[in-house]
């Protein structure tokens, strides 16, 4: 039998929703669940990776704020 796979499509998905989701997904799956695979479009972000200290482009964060494109720290790359 072919593994189940849960599929979850949006259109538009804001960047801060999708990453609780996949968030939250992950933890399911690491828990037993089925895989999850999600699709969607967000609005342009910046990813910082574990690597980087937010101190370290407090500048930056402030000019793409100034332009609407927010500044996230996540777990994996960047």
């Amino acid at each position: 039998m072919p593994p189940t796979l849960r599929l979850y499509s949006f259109e538009h998905l804001p960047y801060a929703r999708g990453l609780e989701l996949m968030r939250r997904l992950a933890r399911e799956v690491r828990e037993g669940a089925a895989p999850a695979l999600i699709l969607c479009q967000h609005e342009p972000v910046v990813t910082l990776g574990r690597r980087v200290s937010l101190a370290e482009v407090e500048s930056l964060r402030a000019r793409l704020a100034a332009h609407g494109i927010p500044v996230f720290a996540v777990e994996r790359g960047g």
